[in-house]
Formats: structure tokens, C-alpha cells, sequence
């Protein structure tokens, strides 16, 4: 994240504001998810990432001091990143009222702890909290603004939050790690087995003419899926088939 000493709350609105504009000018969608992740890493930055393959490894786009400051984007693919924030931030469009979009707290009330909104899209207003006050919980306190007004508040409303919802801050940054590791390990796990189907569905019909070629034209996509595992098929001329 850019370091902004000094940075009062009001100037953050007013930053991600401005980077909302600069989003759809450059023809991105100007949602809570992007306008978080350009909040984060700068709008060129941020740029970069929505702007490449969903599979790019990030390490790929962002210089070696961005990725040194930022250790919780190492491993991670732009896709897989983006997907983590809107985990987070959800979709919501962010209009004139609040720059964290409908449903998140407005800009007055970042520093008090809301109602839990059960049916809300994103997790600020299911859990209440606001930007400042979710960074502090899940170990991004660092990041905040320097000023003492934004990181003050902060710490309230993440007490306020610990003691209404029975949470133990002693554990919540580590239990989120761990969710969103999950996460993110089960959307490659899901990616890699999409490209594992594809490559499967492509060798089966690169078998078919092969196989017909062969004068076993009865073979069955089933059949050219076991002759591609090695294993034995109702053909005749399986073995000598089996390298072509």
C-alpha cells in the first residue's frame, strides 16, 4: 500500500473519490473491489493488475519493492487477488454517498461500529466495520493512514467490534490468513483442474481421427479417455494404438 503520513480521514475519502474516476476513465469499473485495490497499490499499480490475465502471477506486474512491502501478495495470480478483495469488498458500485458503496458505512460513521447487516454482499456490512477498523482486525494496521485521527478510530471500532461479537482479536488475524489461504488454494485447485479438463477433452478428439484411422471407428470418447490413460479398451487394436 502507498505510505500516506499525515493523511486525515477526509483526504482518504476524498483519495478514493478520486481514484473512482480515474477507474472508469481508464475503462475499469468503478466498484468497492477495485477502488480498494487501487486505495491499496496506487492507481498505476492497480491498473496493471485488472488489466492482465486473470492467471498472471502478480510478481510478473508489480516492481520488487511493491511485492517486498506487500508480502500478503506474494504467490498470488492477478486473478486470484482480485478475487481475495472482492471476498472482502464486495461489488457494490461506489456512488457519490460513500466511497465503499451501498450497504458499507457512510463516510460520517467509518469510526463507529455499525449494525451487522446479515444480508449484505460484502463483508463490511455484515460485520459492521469499516475500512480503517478491518484493516486493523485482519493485521494491515500498518497500512492505515498515519494520522492519529484515522488509526485512533480505528482501534475503536475494532474494540467496540471484539467485545459486541464475543471475537478474540488475539486469533482473528490468523484465522483470516487461514480462510483466505483456503481460498485462495481451492480457486487455483479449481483453475488447474479446468485446464487438466480442457487439455483431457482436446486429447480425446485429437484421438477420435486416429483412431478411426486405425479401423477402430466403434471407439467411444470414453474408450479414447482409457486409451490415453494407458488402460485397456474394448478395441482391437488398442496397443498398437496406443503411441499414435
Amino acid at each position: 500500500m502507498r505510505n500516506l503520513p499525515g493523511l486525515s480521514h477526509d483526504m482518504a475519502v476524498a483519495q478514493v473519490k478520486d481514484d473512482a474516476q480515474a477507474l472508469r476513465t481508464a475503462g475499469q469499473p468503478a466498484t468497492t473491489t477495485t477502488a480498494a485495490i487501487a486505495y491499496k497499490l496506487g492507481m498505476p499499480d492497480a491498473l496493471k493488475v485488472l488489466k492482465a490475465a486473470p492467471d498472471t502471477p502478480l510478481d510478473q506486474i508489480l516492481k520488487p519493492d511493491v511485492m517486498k512491502a506487500n508480502p500478503d501478495l506474494k504467490g498470488k495470480t492477478a486473478g486470484s487477488y482480485a478475487t481475495g478483495m472482492a471476498q472482502q469488498f464486495g461489488h457494490d458500485p461506489v456512488g457519490g454517498q460513500s466511497p465503499f458503496g451501498a450497504g458499507a458505512p457512510e463516510e460520517n460513521d467509518m469510526n463507529e461500529l455499525q449494525a451487522a447487516n446479515p444480508a449484505a454482499t460484502e463483508i463490511l456490512g455484515q460485520t459492521g466495520l469499516g475500512v480503517p477498523a478491518f484493516m486493523m482486525l485482519t493485521g494491515s494496521g500498518s497500512q492505515l493512514a498515519r494520522d492519529k485521527a484515522t488509526r485512533a478510530g480505528a482501534v475503536k471500532v475494532a474494540n467496540e467490534f471484539a467485545k459486541q461479537r464475543g471475537v478474540d482479536i488475539s486469533t482473528f488475524k490468523s484465522q483470516y490468513k487461514a480462510y483466505n489461504d483456503t481460498l485462495d488454494k481451492n480457486i487455483s485447485r479449481y483453475n488447474n483442474t479446468k485446464i487438466m479438463e480442457d487439455e483431457l477433452l482436446g486429447t480425446i478428439q485429437n484421438l477420435k481421427p486416429a483412431a478411426n484411422d486405425a479401423t477402430i471407428g466403434n471407439v467411444n470418447a470414453a474408450n479414447a479417455a482409457a486409451i490415453w490413460g494407458g488402460k485397456e479398451t474394448n478395441g482391437p487394436y488398442h496397443k498398437s494404438t496406443l503411441f499414435i
